[in-house]
């Protein structure tokens, strides 16, 4: 293996969302090679803490109204996943800890799904319930 795939910090993955909403994604060059994103809740104290602490809490909360959620729906556009996928980067969808978190993975295109919970996640692959997931470029 030459090189270890990486996957986008919290930064990087703002970054790209960023991007895709004012359309200049396609003209910008990622650097890793999954993107990964959270399905679980998403409101000022985790942006604050993810941005290292620095914004005023005022800017933390003007940004938990854009982009919070539980999951963030900001985050779940299956046109940006498919693009991303075209890339050639994987799609992991992170904190897939219920059916429903798993059927945004699979509504979005997500490549793979990590959980806390990998005997929960063990039954729904037996059940095939992951076989909706987009397969991976």
């Amino acid at each position: 293996c030459d090189k270890l795939p990486t996957i986008v910090s919290v930064k990087e993955m703002l970054t790209i969302y960023m991007l895709y909403y004012t359309g200049l994604l396609p003209f910008c060059k990622i650097k890793a090679d999954i993107f990964g994103w959270p399905s679980d809740k998403v409101d000022a104290e985790r942006i604050k803490h993810n941005l290292g602490g620095k914004l005023p809490d005022s800017v933390c909360a003007a940004l938990e109204m854009a982009i919070g959620g539980n999951p963030p729906t900001v985050f779940a556009s299956p046109l940006l996943m498919s693009h991303l996928r075209k890339r050639g980067m994987a799609i992991h969808l992170l904190g897939v800890n219920s059916v429903e978190k798993l059927a945004v993975a699979t509504k979005v295109g997500a490549t793979a799904v990590l959980t806390d919970r990998p005997a929960w996640m063990a039954s729904m692959r037996k059940d095939g319930r992951l076989d909706g997931l987009a397969k991976a470029t």
